[in-house]
């Protein structure tokens, strides 16, 4: 829906930070947002894996889209209660280019971060676009 209302596609995205409490949370969200067809995130994500990429793309009809690329909430301990702000901080500095060891190269400008976040038992969920530059 906030893709719709901001008339963007998931193909316009270049980074996206996904709530993954748990590992198949990212596969849902893959499937969910309709970057990957029901069922078959899971061999994105394997072929992503196998690539031995710095930062793992998710690739479909030439289109890219890096998730998680400061590591996750699982790396971050999931710090409870902070998810929301940890998530849009390193979509910040992804977009400003002060990501350090994290930072993502894309080609072209990164102009554009999508930040998913899951409340509670999974009753609340919120989509944050993020753009560097508005046109």
């Amino acid at each position: 829906k906030a893709l719709i209302e901001a008339d963007l596609s998931i193909e316009n995205l270049q980074i996206a930070e996904v709530h993954d409490c748990f590992t198949i949370e990212e596969a849902m969200f893959l499937e969910d947002s309709g970057f990957y067809e029901k069922g078959k995130a899971w061999k994105g994500i394997y072929e992503s894996y196998k690539s031995g990429s710095k930062h793992i793309p998710y690739i479909k009809d030439g289109g890219e889209l890096i998730v998680n690329s400061g590591g996750g909430l699982k790396a971050d301990g999931h710090p409870v209660g902070a998810t929301g702000v940890r998530q849009i901080y390193e979509s910040f500095k992804q977009l400003r280019k002060e990501a350090g060891k994290h930072q993502v190269e894309v080609d072209g400008d990164l102009n554009l971060a999508l930040c998913h976040n899951i409340g509670g038992t999974g009753g609340i969920a919120t989509v944050h676009i993020l753009a560097r530059d508005i046109p």
